[in-house]
């Protein structure tokens, strides 16, 4: 008796190789440039004796005798069509600088959307060019950089073919564009000891280019990468192409230097509501050990005072996550990552809830600030291995708490981070990370440690995982004592296909009740988890207004370790995706809740223990937002513990005024329980005005109306920052802040701000 696969194997197979033919279709489609033996496309770099003058005109005459690459296909809306508009890209380098000439043609050039001119602003609205680059060719690890008509800057450095991405790396290099009625023209220097590369004397690196028409929504590759990865196709690198002809760059051995200076006054609760000066110097530095290997040093480290957090109304029961703005835990942050992040073609990466690594618990203690003495950190690649290693101390401090009424000591501390991750095969790695913390003249300490692997079994196929523990003297609760050597471990596993039709994942999480990353960020412990998602994505050909439509699924189901159920969720949405970038997004959610402990959500408002059901519906809508006047709307209603929650708001972008751009958003809570119920209003509003890319001034006020939560006051708060880049990596900055607090007796200031910030880079 013969056995016959099951159908469904067969059109699994068929899903693992679709895009194979899509690769094939649109490798055949360029003409004008050599190829790799695997097909992929090539551009040489040619020498030129002189340093480039950066101006946008490319009228030099190395770039009129250099033969420019053309032949851009199309990624949306139209895959493997030629672009609808021509686009040429050229190479050029010296000793000092790698040169990229860039040509968008346009047929109808007084519509080339250009507004934006901030640095490291996302331009995703305007037109523009990206650039990524590949200088180790170990198809995992790059540098990004992009550029609009105006010649503003955003850039970055990723890791994984970009699911360990950060934005907040600033590169030196330099950039100028022009509009004319052909088009609009980009000229870019990068010098050579911005990158980092092996040491040799000739190299062949990884790069792909990617332009955008931004009125059409079309995105258009030099070497065509797959839809199956979504937005982030530009950061496969295993697809980008190769850039060949370097010779002779002089990077290695660099030093560098960034000190920075701080000059203003201060009134708050800390200073008495007196207003005190506020002087303090501080400086960073960097120092090439290998052309590959560098170590950063930092004295008095810059705690980013001039972009405040901004207010956020919490509902839930766990504290909020806010991202980190100081520049020397910036710089390499992706290495720190652990266990990079689970496959997400759109979302960029999921996250897996075990953070062992997260820099803002160094130098910030319950909201105040713990000075740092100073540290160093050493980041960099030896072979195929990725080293990252950091160690820091901050000075002892002392505060008043007032909401546990008792004054708060927090000691002399040191704390220590050791990162390797190891390349395997051809897009594989494996790390393991180990972190300290030690309090001096005391006997608390803490440590951590795991190991995480990433392995791609095909371009579609991920999967990955990690194990870790932490380990600290015994603990008492409660007067009992805890041995915190048990039950102290933490792990994941995830498996994911996704390709441009389908979507399909699946992952489990495990946290024991004593794992305890006080260096980390853990939202809650003793639970395993277990979530799955399934999408189905068409792309509807009868309907043109349409370019893709989503149908998702995605069940959760959490218990503690006792296997009593915490959490489930079902969760059921659709969306819809215009041509022109609109999109709708709603759906449906069943969920499930155990409260272990009565809970009160505001002063005066308990939710009892016990088991909670209900369902919740969800609306987003969102227009065009390359459009003068933008707009969206999110809205959700359901079941909220005892009662029933209601959470909606507007949004509005206005981008029709010369070089300002405004954005207005409104959130709106109302939670109605038989214990009582309460209303929240959040007003923000952001300004931007541009004199240049060099120099801009950006306004952000916010009003928050959480009575309940802040003794019956309204707060506000005022963040006014004007910038200027007066050369390349130096920055002066003239910051105000101001948050209130207003009731129905008093209005007074909780902290008013006026500071002058200048930073000066030096490299030889």
């Amino acid at each position: 008796m013969k056995t016959r696969l099951p159908n469904y194997f067969l059109i699994f197979t068929l899903l693992l190789h679709t895009n194979l033919f899509a690769k094939i279709k649109t490798q055949n489609s360029n003409h004008d440039s050599p190829k790799n033996n695997s097909g992929q496309r090539i551009i040489n770099s040619i020498q030129v004796t002189d340093n480039l003058r950066i101006d946008g005109n490319l009228n030099e005459e190395a770039w009129q005798n250099i033969k420019f690459q053309e032949n851009f296909i199309q990624r949306e809306p139209n895959l493997g069509q030629p672009a609808t508009e021509k686009t040429q890209v050229a190479i050029l380098q010296s000793l000092k600088k790698l040169y990229i000439g860039i040509w968008c043609f346009d047929s109808e050039a007084d519509k080339i959307i250009a507004r934006d001119m901030r640095r490291d602003s996302e331009l995703e609205d305007d037109d523009y060019f990206q650039i990524v680059i590949d200088s180790y060719h170990d198809l995992r690890n790059g540098y990004y950089f992009k550029t609009n008509p105006n010649g503003a800057k955003r850039d970055a450095t990723f890791g994984d073919e970009g699911k360990n991405f950060n934005p907040d790396w600033d590169g030196i290099w330099d950039c100028a564009a022009q509009i004319t009625e052909d088009g609009w023209f980009a000229e870019i220097a990068i010098p050579w000891k911005t990158l980092r590369f092996a040491n040799e004397d000739t190299l062949t690196w990884g790069i792909n280019f990617a332009r955008g028409i931004r009125r059409k929504n079309e995105q258009v590759y030099w070497q065509m990468v797959s839809r199956d990865v979504g937005y982030m196709g530009i950061f496969r690198l295993s697809q980008a192409g190769d850039l060949t002809g370097l010779t002779e760059m002089r990077a290695g051995g660099n030093w560098e230097v960034e000190p920075y200076i701080l000059a203003g006054s201060e009134k708050d609760a800390e200073t008495d509501f007196r207003f005190n000066s506020v002087n303090d110097f501080g400086i960073d530095a960097k120092i090439g050990i290998t052309p590959n290997l560098a170590v950063n040093l930092t004295w008095n480290t810059d705690f980013a005072q001039v972009e405040s957090d901004q207010e956020r109304v919490n509902l839930t029961r766990f504290s909020l996550y806010f991202p980190e703005k100081r520049e020397f835990f910036l710089d390499g942050a992706e290495m720190f990552n652990f266990g990079g992040a689970t496959s997400g073609r759109r979302r960029g990466g999921a996250s897996n809830n075990i953070r062992l690594f997260y820099s803002r618990r160094i130098g910030i203690v319950e909201g105040h600030e713990q000075p740092i003495t100073g540290g160093a950190k050493v980041l960099g690649k030896m072979g195929k291995y990725q080293i990252g290693m950091l160690h820091m101390q901050t000075e002892g401090v002392n505060f008043y708490d007032e909401d546990d009424e008792e004054e708060k000591n927090y000691r002399i501390t040191n704390f220590t981070v050791l990162r390797f991750r190891r390349e395997i095969l051809k897009r594989s790695n494996i790390g393991v990370m180990f972190l300290n913390k030690n309090e001096i003249q005391s006997r608390h300490y803490n440590r951590s440690g795991g190991f995480d692997v990433n392995f791609p079994i095909t371009d579609r196929i991920l999967i990955s995982g990690a194990l870790a523990g932490t380990f600290g003297p015994d603990e008492e609760d409660d007067g009992e004592l805890i041995n915190m050597q048990e039950n102290n471990f933490a792990g994941f596993a995830s498996f994911s296909y996704d390709s441009d039709l389908w979507e399909f994942q699946l992952s489990h999480l495990g946290i024991q009740e004593n794992f305890n990353a006080e260096l980390g960020y853990v939202r809650r412990t003793n639970i395993k988890s277990t979530r799955g998602s399934i999408e189905y994505n068409p792309r509807p050909k009868r309907w043109q207004s349409v370019r893709q439509l989503s149908f998702r699924f995605r069940p959760s189901y959490m218990t503690d370790f006792n296997n009593r159920i915490l959490e489930s969720q079902i969760n059921s949405s659709f969306s819809i995706s215009y041509q022109n970038s609109a999109r709708i997004y709603g759906g449906i959610n069943r969920e499930t809740e155990f409260l272990d402990d009565d809970w009160e959500v505001r002063p005066g408002i308990n939710i009892p223990k016990r088991k909670y059901r209900g369902w919740n519906s969800f609306l987003w809508v969102r227009s065009n937002e390359s459009a003068n006047l933008s707009a969206g709307f999110f809205m959700n209603y359901g079941d909220y513990y005892t009662g029933k929650g209601l959470r909606f708001g507007p949004e509005l972008v206005i981008n029709n005024f010369e070089r300002t751009k405004i954005e207005f958003d409104f959130s709106f809570n109302h939670v109605n329980l038989p214990q009582g119920k309460f209303d929240t209003h959040t007003l923000g509003c952001r300004l931007y005005y541009y004199f240049s890319t060099k120099l801009y001034l950006k306004a952000y006020l916010q009003y928050n109306d959480d009575r309940k939560e802040n003794d019956g006051n309204i707060l506000t708060l005022a963040n006014i920052l004007l910038r200027w880049i007066y050369r390349p990596g130096s920055d002066l900055y003239l910051v105000y802040n101001e948050s209130r607090e207003m009731g129905a007796s008093k209005s007074e200031i909780t902290n008013r701000t006026l500071m002058l910030k200048a930073t000066y880079f030096w490299r030889k």
